[in-house]
Parts: structure tokens; sequence; C-alpha cells
């Protein structure tokens, strides 16, 4: 998501970007404030957090896209999962995109590190797919998996880093308001895979017909929310 679409559901600017993405863990940092760059644009203190070195230099080309664009690279073998390495209400804004399906057990201590460097007043933006979107309820009325082959994942190496749980929306309404008690500024259920589309017909175009009235069958959840207390 943008800053500037950020700025729109947030209601006013944001005096900091973060950023974060990663199998595992992810979230990013909007540090220190901001600068005016070249031709006018705001420049914002960017740290990226993420578990890089789990994957054996896959994502040195990333790290180096990272580096080379300003932000501030971090490894959660450094500042652990907890985020307890980094400053506490140090930061204006955390991205948690794609990642809180990632997490294996339970996502509270990531979610709690998150919240606690997050300054009062600090947004969180967060996404993930829906678990009721409405492929996934017509592959298991076939008696299908929603999830990869099980016969690759049973002989990957751990940790495994596919999803190891999907959610629905009353389940991140709950985290975000009621585990987090962070107030609410936008909640979205949307599409985006159709939207490579040009044109729908027959199953999809009934799909589509379904999800528009009714979003809770939707393909992903986002989220924005702003730490109150």
């Amino acid at each position: 998501m943008a800053v500037g679409d950020a700025d729109e559901a947030v209601g006013g600017e944001l005096p900091g970007f973060v950023a974060a993405d990663a199998d595992g863990v992810a979230v990013g940092r909007v540090g220190a404030g901001e600068s005016p760059g070249e031709d006018g644009e705001t420049v914002f203190d960017v740290d990226a957090v993420d578990s890089f070195r789990d994957y054996e230099g896959c994502f040195d080309r990333n790290i180096d896209l990272l580096r080379a664009a300003g932000a501030n690279v971090f490894d959660t073998l450094d500042v652990d999962y907890e985020l307890t390495g980094l400053a506490a209400e140090s930061y204006d804004a955390a991205l948690f995109l794609g990642v809180i399906e990632h997490i294996p057990h339970t996502p509270r201590m990531v979610l709690e590190g998150i919240d606690r460097v997050l300054k009062r007043g600090g947004v969180l933006l967060l996404d993930t797919p829906n678990l009721a979107y409405i492929y996934n309820r017509r592959r298991l009325a076939t008696g299908a998996s929603i999830f990869p082959p099980f016969a690759d994942q049973y002989i990957t190496k751990t940790p495994f880093g596919g999803h190891h749980r999907e959610y629905v929306a009353d389940e991140i309404h709950w985290v975000i308001e009621t585990a987090l008690g962070h107030e609410m500024l936008d909640f979205q259920i949307y599409n985006y895979s159709m939207a490579g589309h040009r044109r729908l017909a027959g199953e999809e175009l009934t799909a589509w017909r379904i999800m528009e009235a009714d979003p809770t069958q939707r393909e992903l959840i986002f989220v924005v929310s702003r730490k109150t207390r």
C-alpha cells in the first residue's frame, strides 16, 4: 500500500513509514522522521526486518535493492521474532503484509512486539489471505485441500515457510480490536486475482457476483489500525 493511500485511510500525514515482509516474521520500521528529497517529494526513514539469513542467500539481491533504496536492513536473528532488539515506541507505522499466515503456533508474540515498538498513535497495516475465499470453499466442497500439496510439505526442510494458518474476517477484527486494543481505521475484504481478466464469464462471473453480494467470500483481508494506548 502506498503511503499516499495510507494517508487517506488514516486521515492525515504519516510522520514516518515502516516496511516489512517475510516468511515467519516481518515488521518494517518507520523511524526517525522525514526529509525532503529531490523534486520536493517526501523521503521516509525506512527499516526492513525479516528472517533473511534463514534462506541462505536467496534474498541477497532483495537486501541489495533495499539498501540501495536507502532502507536499513535487520535480520530477526539479531532483533528476534518478538522485536526485543528494537526500541519501544520508536515507530510511526508498521507494514505487516502477507506475513501472519506464515507464523506457526500463534502470532501473539510478533503482534505484541509490533505493538510495543509503535508509538502511541502509530499505524499498523496488515493484510492476509481470506480463508473463507469463495474458491477455497469450492475446493473444500469437493474434498480438496486449499493448501499446497502435502507431499511437498512433508519432505521440506524446517522451518516450513508456507502458510501455517489462514484467517477469516472476524478473527482479524478480534486480534486488532480485542487482542491489541487498536482503533480500526479501515477494514476491507477485496479481490486482486480477477483484476488480471479483461472479461468474466461462466463460473468466474457467477463467483464475482456472489463476492459482490457477500464480501466475506472475497480474496484478501486488509486492515489499517491505530495504537491508542
